[in-house]
């Protein structure tokens, strides 16, 4: 049906989110975006950028980037289906503090995501499981559904509805992909910053 997603191939649409299956799907969807950017533009040195868009350390840049809100008739990054208040300039709210928390997580998984950075073990790919890890939870989480969408500032209530919104629309949000390679960047920097912070083992048949 007109605007329901393809599942003609039971491997679309399966986006991962609330398991330890969410970081390195969602790697894979950028390489893939990345490379076929890189063959348009000729360029294999092509690649993303990211916006950090909750830094701890410059809590002013939590703004959207000046491009993607300039409405002008041939900026393919400014879309009106996102928030009018990100439109416009206003930042986003000071949870700055959720990403070095993520960052303090000890261990990548848990059985449950509880206390983990990279979410819960699962043997089985899930489009929105029930094991989040501290990462996709905030910062990602909450940069999705306040760049896609706007709320009623007493109630809480969803006004209006944008791309970023929704796990079905996102990626049609260039903002979606500077977010992600954010959260990809992450990942490494969590990696980095202590020794003992590990991936899951490759030898894990669940995992790999």
């Amino acid at each position: 049906a007109a605007g329901l997603p393809d599942r003609s191939d039971p491997l679309w649409s399966m986006c991962q989110h609330g398991s330890w299956f969410f970081l390195p799907w969602h790697r894979m969807y950028l390489a893939a975006f990345e490379a076929v950017v890189q063959h348009v533009l000729g360029d294999e040195e092509w690649s993303l950028p990211y916006w950090y868009a909750l830094d701890p350390d410059r809590p002013s840049t939590a703004v959207l980037p000046p491009a993607f809100r300039e409405a002008t008739e041939n900026n393919p990054l400014f879309t009106t289906e996102r928030s009018v208040l990100m439109n416009g300039g206003d930042p986003l709210p000071d949870v700055s503090d959720s990403v070095t928390e993520a960052l303090l997580a000890e261990d990548f998984s848990t059985d449950t995501g509880v206390s983990s950075f990279g979410g819960g073990e699962r043997s089985s790919a899930s489009f929105f499981g029930d094991e989040m890890g501290a990462l996709e939870d905030t910062p990602h989480g909450l940069v999705h559904v306040l760049v896609g969408n706007d709320f009623d500032p007493v109630t809480g209530a969803v006004l209006r509805s944008g791309w970023m919104g929704s796990f079905f629309t996102a990626g049609l949000d260039p903002v979606f992909w500077l977010h992600h390679a954010n959260i990809d960047r992450l990942w490494q920097v969590w990696l980095e910053a202590d020794p003992s912070h590990q991936n899951p083992p490759d030898d894990d048949p669940a995992w790999f």
